[in-house]
């Protein structure tokens, strides 16, 4: 079940011209069990897939108001840029192919490749960047009563975790 839809991520991120939604398609679900899973916890992140807290972008009505952020302001942002960054190989076979264009609509030109590692550098330092408020606010709303799974029964917090290689813990 995606969290949400190709649609957003496009909308989201400054590649909306240059990818498809059928690609990003094939990429969100990927991304949120390789990438998101490991860092919310798998098994916070397999309880919030089996209670459908966020579907298609669409964060759950009754959820607590903690969750609901969570899932709104740090887990949906956080997919776009994911997965905008995990859609950079099609974005570059574009590039070579003259599908990456800079200027105004009226006038535009194939971007350059220093363009185009610019456009990339940016996409993986705004996907960085979410990663790390994710991990953030997980962090700082351990004790919430909705985040019980993450706090109290997730072995992902161990010395080899996510969250002790990019110092989010100590």
């Amino acid at each position: 079940m995606a969290m949400v839809t190709a649609r957003q991520v496009i909308d989201a991120t400054p590649l909306r011209k240059n990818l498809d939604t059928a690609y990003i398609d094939t990429i969100i679900v990927p991304t949120q069990l390789g990438v998101l899973r490991d860092i919310m916890c798998p098994e916070m992140y397999d309880y919030a897939i089996a209670n459908s807290w966020m579907v298609d972008g669409v964060t759950a009505s009754g959820l607590d108001s903690v969750a609901a952020t969570l899932m709104t302001d740090y887990v949906a942002p956080f997919l776009h840029w994911q997965c905008a960054n995990e859609a950079l190989p099609y974005v570059r076979t574009s590039v070579a192919n003259n599908g990456l264009f800079s200027g105004l609509p009226t006038q535009t030109q194939s971007a350059s490749a220093p363009q185009a590692n610019a456009l990339a550098d940016e996409i993986q330092s705004t996907a960085s960047m979410y990663r790390r408020l994710l991990s953030a606010y997980l962090e700082d709303n351990k004790d919430e009563a909705v985040f019980e799974l993450y706090s109290s029964n997730c072995g992902c917090k161990t010395d080899n975790s996510i969250f002790k290689t990019f110092k989010l813990i100590i």
